[in-house]
């Protein structure tokens, strides 16, 4: 039998992780939401580096080849969850009242079929959700860390992260403010930073540069 190498070895003890996605992560969005598309990219390039990704995201616009080939190349099972225009017209009618209880509207159920086949099969280490109003469609993961990225955390009820063990935060200050409410914080510019959930030496954190020339 031949020896695995170190890097072999490697790859084989990455952990696996489960990412929910509000939308399609993208480096190039074509469409609306580009400033969230280009988020979740930066989580996924960063959590890439040291687990095997299994991502289920909304289908927030139409999805090119190319995305599907850029997300293929990240992950080792994507599954992308369609929208209906009927639950999309909705929850736009509620978010003029509710904007969490839109939000939850829209997505509510969508990804229960890939979130319970996976997490019946693979133990996941790291669940992570692009938005707080995900941690409702991941309770049946069990025995796993569960991670939520949040744009601004004055922005969010403290009751929208029960359940939650640790946030990525834009700023300093936002990590401060997370410290005050019992929650452990990473913190994750929007730019130019890298990101591990492991915290093992053999799993090095992935640089993102302020401008990627290819999307993989």
């Amino acid at each position: 039998m031949t020896p695995l190498s170190l890097s072999s070895r490697s790859a084989l003890m990455r952990p696996s992780l489960l990412m929910v996605s509000h939308c399609v992560p993208t480096w190039r969005p074509s469409t609306g939401n580009a400033e969230g598309r280009r988020r979740a990219w930066q989580l996924l390039a960063g959590v890439s580096s040291t687990h095997e990704v299994y991502l289920a995201c909304l289908s927030d616009g139409p999805v090119s080849l190319q995305q599907w080939r850029e997300l293929s190349k990240r992950v080792k099972q994507v599954v992308i969850a369609p929208l209906s225009f009927w639950r999309r017209s909705v929850a736009g009618l509620i978010s003029a009242v509710a904007a969490s209880s839109a939000e939850r509207f829209r997505i509510g159920g969508a990804f229960a079929q890939p979130v319970n086949e996976w997490s019946s099969r693979i133990e996941m280490s790291t669940v992570l959700h692009t938005r707080p109003s995900l941690l409702n469609e991941t309770q049946q993961v069990n025995g796993a860390k569960r991670v939520v990225d949040v744009a601004s955390l004055a922005a969010v009820e403290r009751g929208a992260l029960a359940g939650c063990d640790r946030l990525i935060v834009r700023s300093d200050a936002d990590a401060r403010a997370a410290a005050t409410i019992g929650l452990r914080a990473m913190v994750l510019p929007s730019m130019g930073a890298g990101l591990t959930l492991t915290g093992a030496e053999e799993y090095a954190a992935l640089a993102l540069p302020a401008t990627l020339k290819k999307a993989a």
